[in-house]
């Protein structure tokens, strides 16, 4: 009863915004919607470069860590791409290719406001995709780790663990892989095939 009230009071608090709009000014419309963003706790700029930032890691652990020694023999290219998120707008980060043979697999970021992770890449050769997602270094699996994240914050945020990227493995009802180098190098040996 109390959550049919909240919503009741939300629709009636836009409604009466929605018809104040006509008759203010353009500048107070502006400074009106400046205070709502405010207000909804989300700064653009920062959730951008803290996605970037993590992408970055990302890209460093496969230099450093899962494809140390091979990486260069996969002529890595970073390229901008551009992402557009209702919440954030358009922005870029970059995609990071590597060439293995004939074939050409990119890894995609897709985005950071998103159900169940605070990011995630995608990696993609012709028909063949894996998916990396952003999320507590404890999480097994999407069924024991559903984390709602509109604004980058997560309510259990100061109980959450270490963010560390991972692998759905979704031939196994979505179960969260770490990624060692010989998870990496076996994925992009099943991808580059």
């Amino acid at each position: 009863m109390l959550l049919l009230y909240f919503f009741c009071t939300i629709a009636l608090v836009n409604n009466n915004q929605h018809n104040n709009i006509f008759t203010m000014s353009f500048e107070d419309f502006l400074t009106m919607k400046s205070e709502q963003a405010k207000a909804e706790g989300l700064d653009a700029t920062q959730t951008i470069e803290r996605f970037r930032s993590k992408v970055d890691a990302f890209y460093h652990e496969l230099y450093t860590n899962w494809l140390a020694g091979f990486i260069e023999r996969m002529k890595p290219e970073r390229v901008p791409i551009n992402i557009t998120e209702e919440q954030l707008g358009t922005y870029s980060v970059d995609s990071l290719t590597l060439t293995v043979g004939p074939n050409r697999l990119q890894f995609a970021p897709v985005g950071t406001i998103l159900i169940g992770t605070r990011g995630r890449i995608d990696l993609q050769s012709g028909q063949n995709t894996a998916m990396f997602i952003l999320t507590g270094q404890q999480a097994r699996s999407a069924r024991n780790h559903i984390v709602s994240s509109i604004d980058g914050q997560s309510p259990r945020e100061d109980k959450m663990d270490k963010e560390v990227w991972k692998l759905v493995d979704t031939e196994k009802r979505m179960k969260f892989v770490d990624i060692t180098p010989k998870v990496m190098q076996n994925l992009i040996m099943k991808i580059a095939r």
